[in-house]
């Protein structure tokens, strides 16, 4: 709005016009300009935006905050790399920023790739088997869980693909979330139940009472929901709400 304004004030010094209210200074300070109200766009949402946009992340990173729920199936960072043997096996979490594909002598396709951590970042060579099976996967935005053999060279490092997963796809297998808070935030409880309400699915819940003084956990049940669906909002939602991810296993 603010935009067609400042345009079609432009549009009208151009030709000379003057608006009649901008004559008496009394009547007239500025038009004010009504906006409309609008869902917040989601966190996943405005990040996509920046990208498109601004061809980089420019408020946060779509793997800050879940980076750590995925340690059940990652068991390296990129930044760690460079440190292991040739040949070594690993499990990687991690996003393709850009992708260049090629046609083999056989005619097949595969692909190179850049993926990103938080850390650091790493080329992807995936072959034309493998490249048939995850092309979808690495064409798309989400974060990836990247089974591979890290190759050390002359130069820098590189990882061979063997299989390629989406990590949405894992936390939705995920057959219990297990929530620890301690009694400071009981009294938000209300909130945290409205987040889960709002993500209806078969994962249950568990509920841990931190109570720090006499060294005890104790457990809480909620009447509803009876289970949610653990998909990357959810979890996101729940990181930012309870501001550690310490907080939240994945059972």
């Amino acid at each position: 709005r603010f935009i067609e304004r400042a345009d079609q004030a432009k549009k009208d010094q151009e030709v000379g016009q003057v608006s009649l209210f901008a004559l008496n200074e009394e009547v007239h300070e500025q038009e004010k300009v009504k906006l409309e109200k609008v869902t917040p766009w989601r966190r996943a949402e405005r990040l996509a935006y920046e990208k498109n946009v601004l061809g980089f992340y420019l408020s946060d990173h779509p793997l800050k905050g879940i980076e750590d729920l995925a340690k059940n199936w990652t068991s390296h960072k990129i930044s760690e790399l460079e440190e292991l043997d040739n040949k070594t096996a690993v499990n990687v979490l991690g996003m393709v920023t850009s992708l260049r594909e090629i046609i083999t002598k056989k005619g097949t396709r595969m692909a190179f790739c850049q993926l990103e951590d938080l850390t650091g970042m790493i080329e992807l060579v995936i072959f034309p088997n493998t490249y048939a099976e995850a092309e979808m996967m690495l064409k798309s935005e989400g974060a990836l869980l990247i089974k591979a053999n890290y190759e050390k060279g002359e130069g820098e490092g590189k990882l061979i693909a063997e299989e390629v997963k989406k990590l949405e796809n894992e936390f939705l297998k995920t057959k219990k979330i297990q929530l620890s808070f301690k009694p400071d935030m009981y009294d938000k409880m209300s909130l945290i139940k409205e987040i889960l309400i709002k993500n209806p699915g078969n994962t249950q819940l568990q509920f841990q009472l931190c109570l720090e003084d006499i060294g005890k956990n104790v457990d809480l049940t909620l009447l509803e929901p009876e289970g949610v669906a653990a998909n990357t909002d959810l979890l996101e939602s729940l990181h930012q709400f309870l501001g550690d991810s310490n907080s939240i296993r994945l059972l």
